[in-house]
């Protein structure tokens, strides 16, 4: 398999650097072939911008793209890293050589979300592995300048201001933030988040659940840990004085003052280590702060002493101020067998398993030296936690996990692409009658007859086409919702009318006979044995559309004052709503029913609803609305409230299958299949 992934750096320092690195190596091990992009750090003096250096490391193939406006955060420019032309032209450039199969991208910084556009057009599938929150936050970190944590812009991108010290106006990053989830959502495939607080920030802006899953990271450098220290290592603490340490970039955002300040309150015989380079006036700071001198800064430590400093701790403390994703450290001091104690923010507390180490409040030192004391008066504590800590999760498997994805989105387009399709289709309607059956191009006639390829009608053009046209067709699209015609379709047609892969849309309501306005929004038959409509109506209190929706329940086969005892028993048994349900008598006119149906936007039909009666006759009304209107869905559920509200229909879907006349009840699973279809719009 030929995989393209993107980086911010290749050798630099720092897990989002490092990890896709070492995927990229272990990847090209296994046989694939390999081609990294990825704006490069040092700048080339005497050399143009956007400079160039194509070199190889261990097979994987490298272009590294120097000389940008920005060394590293463009946080000033928006619009640039929304789009940097420079940067798209050299991706396309390589892309097309290189003809890969997947693209992952694994950083953005330094080369804008533009370069999405090239795999998106060209139809290849699409990952995405986020390291920081560049996404939500120009500064990457969601902090404040004085460390004060940040949910993302705010209406007016003023909070961006205060970081970025920018002179434009704080709109320009809103704009970046709309254009950037845009795009995102529309032209890159998963995202695959290393830990539930970076999957709940994305969605809390914005960002859909259905695009957004937890992989969680592994660490090759534990593995190695692992097997020169952790996995030899007999539980135990050191005897005289208690070891205590952190290692890292020594830097604000990882809260190395939180644990200074907490070994000035510490009692006993302990020494506090902190392993790594620090800025001169950060350390400075940390140095000012040390007035019991508790803490030994140890500086700079190599790769050849990495796994004997940790085993030589007791007790490790990953003292983050910053949401931090995923903080490969972890897996670092646990595969030395060394506990940790970890701030409860970010995904830290994702990668402390049970009874391996403890959180404490961030940023709170009193709240760290509570902790760090309770070890240091009873250092069985940390013997009965080195005793829990198993072999660390494999970046083998990791890898494994990642090459699955890739063969999978192979095999099956990714949703993003149907979309795409869709979209285009929408934009040429009314231009032709056939279109390829999957993948929505435009068909003549004669390339059908010539290469028998499988095609679909679609009816909006009214163009004049004969019986054996429409009979060969895999799939039949109209917008037209006039009654004789829905009928007379749907009898002769109606498996392949009803069983769309795409559908219809049309903002004209004289073409869908609809009035302007809408006064009833979803409709609920109610009938004797109602089990699935009990069950639809619980799964519409459990996830509520727009609180201006209306419910209506619609009494059929039975009384009305039989229906409102039933559905009174049912709503004692239910969550309390705001939402408003109305009850009708039903109709005894049959202009009146269709004037009902009309009316509504979309009817949940249950599945075990005998449909051989009166209601038949508008049935195809109600689904002409709705495959003629898909978006109008959207209006009142988000994506994830219909995909769970649809599925937890299924079961008694199932159920009807084994009480029913098996013609009966495919006829039902059909219509509830057609709704499902709707859920990646």
């Amino acid at each position: 398999m030929r995989i393209l992934m993107s980086m911010f750096g290749w050798n630099d320092s720092g897990g989002g650097t490092i990890l896709p690195r070492l995927t990229a190596l272990e990847l090209q091990k296994r046989g694939h072939e390999v081609l990294v992009i990825y704006s490069a750090v040092p700048q080339v003096l005497n050399a143009p911008a956007y400079q160039l250096h194509e070199h190889n490391d261990e097979g994987v193939r490298l272009i590294g793209i120097h000389n940008r406006p920005a060394l590293f955060m463009d946080d000033k420019n928006p619009e640039r890293e929304v789009n940097d032309p420079q940067v798209v032209k050299i991706f396309k450039h390589f892309f097309d050589e290189f003809q890969p199969d997947i693209v992952h991208y694994h950083n953005f910084l330094g080369l804008s979300l533009g370069i999405t556009q090239v795999a998106y057009e060209a139809g290849i599938p699409s990952f995405y592995t986020p390291y920081n929150f560049w996404l939500l936050c120009p500064t990457l970190y969601l902090n404040l300048p004085n460390l004060a944590l940040c949910q993302g812009v705010n209406e007016t991108g003023s909070n961006c201001l205060q970081c970025t010290y920018a002179s434009h106006p704080g709109d320009a990053y809103v704009q970046r933030r709309d254009q950037l989830r845009e795009r995102f959502q529309r032209q890159v495939g998963p995202c695959l988040a290393s830990s539930k607080c970076v999957s709940d920030l994305l969605l809390h802006n914005g960002y859909q659940s259905d695009q957004v899953e937890i992989l969680k990271f592994a660490n090759e450098r534990s593995a190695k840990i692992w097997q020169e220290a952790g996995e030899k290592r007999q539980p135990k603490v050191n005897t005289g004085k208690l070891k205590i340490g952190f290692t890292g970039s020594v830097i604000p955002i990882k809260g190395v003052h939180t644990l200074v300040e907490a070994a000035q309150q510490l009692q006993g015989n302990v020494e506090i280590i902190v392993y790594g380079k620090a800025p001169e006036q950060y350390l400075a700071y940390l140095q000012s702060l040390d007035t019991r001198n508790k803490v030994n800064f140890a500086g700079f430590f190599t790769d050849e002493d990495h796994s004997k400093i940790l085993s030589e701790l007791d007790l490790a403390v990953v003292p983050s101020v910053c949401y931090d994703h995923s903080p490969l450290v972890i897996g670092e001091f646990l595969a030395a067998r060394t506990p940790v104690i970890g701030a409860n923010i970010g995904g830290i507390p994702d990668y402390i398993p049970p009874g391996c180490g403890e959180l404490f409040e961030a940023g709170n030192a009193e709240s760290l030296a509570q902790v760090l004391q309770k070890y240091i008066d009873e250092p069985e504590l940390i013997v009965d936690m080195q005793n829990h800590i198993q072999e660390p999760l494999s970046f083998h498997d990791y890898v494994s996990t990642l090459e699955n994805r890739y063969r999978q989105a192979f095999r099956q387009e990714q949703e993003h692409f149907r979309i795409a399709r869709y979209e285009r289709w929408l934009q040429r309607r009314g231009e032709h009658a056939f279109y390829h059956a999957e993948t929505l191009e435009a068909l003549t006639l004669k390339m059908i007859e010539n290469h028998h390829l499988p095609y679909g009608v679609d009816l909006w053009p009214q163009f004049a086409l004969k019986e054996k046209e429409l009979e060969k067709a895999q799939w039949i699209v109209s917008p037209t919702t006039s009654e004789k015609v829905s009928q007379s379709r749907t009898l002769i047609y109606k498996a392949k009318y009803q069983n769309l892969p795409y559908y219809s849309f049309t903002e004209d309501p004289l073409i869908l006979e609809l009035g302007l306005e809408y006064t009833i929004k979803i409709l609920l038959p109610i009938h004797p044995y109602g089990l699935v409509s009990k069950k639809l109506l619980e799964n519409y209190l459990a996830f509520p559309p727009d609180p201006s929706t209306v419910l209506v329940l619609l009494p059929w086969q039975q009384s009305f004052e039989a229906t409102e005892k039933m559905v009174t028993a049912w709503l004692g048994n239910m969550p309390e709503t705001d939402h408003e349900i109305t009850l009708f008598d039903s109709p005894t006119e049959a202009k009146d029913m269709q004037l009902i149906l009309q009316e509504s936007t979309h009817i949940l039909l249950p599945s075990d609803l005998d449909t051989k009666n009166l209601l038949t006759a508008y049935i195809t009304l109600c689904k002409n609305i709705i495959t003629a209107q898909p978006l109008k869905l959207d209006r009142h559920w988000s994506k994830a409230q219909k995909l769970a509200f649809l599925s937890n229909d299924k079961e008694y879907v199932q159920w009807t299958h084994q009480q029913s006349d098996t013609k009966h009840t495919e006829e039902q699973i059909q219509y509830l299949r057609n709704l499902q279809a709707l859920d990646y719009l």
